[in-house]
């Protein structure tokens, strides 16, 4: 489900467009063992990492932290993820 979710953000397809979100459902589905998302994911994660300031990544991926925190209707409550991207975020 991951996955399919992923691509849908990712393209906008029958959701609005949101590369954040499309990283979160990524991520998951790389957590699932799903190996073709890996790239994807990565390649999102690099271009937030690389086309923005230190502190804009910071704030994105707080964002994201966030948004796993308090779950919102794209994005699922997720106190594991709340976690890893708070670390990315602070770590980056």
């Amino acid at each position: 489900m991951g996955l399919y979710l992923a691509v849908l953000y990712n393209a906008g397809a029958g959701v609005e467009k949101d590369d954040l979100v499309s990283l979160y459902w990524f991520d998951r589905a790389v957590d699932n063992h799903c190996k073709a998302a890996k790239q994807d994911r990565d390649g999102i994660f690099n271009a937030y990492k690389n086309n923005f300031t230190a502190e804009e990544f910071y704030d994105i991926m707080s964002n994201l932290s966030r948004r796993c925190t308090s779950g919102d209707e794209d994005i699922p409550r997720d106190a594991k993820k709340a976690e890893y991207w708070r670390r990315v975020a602070e770590d980056n």
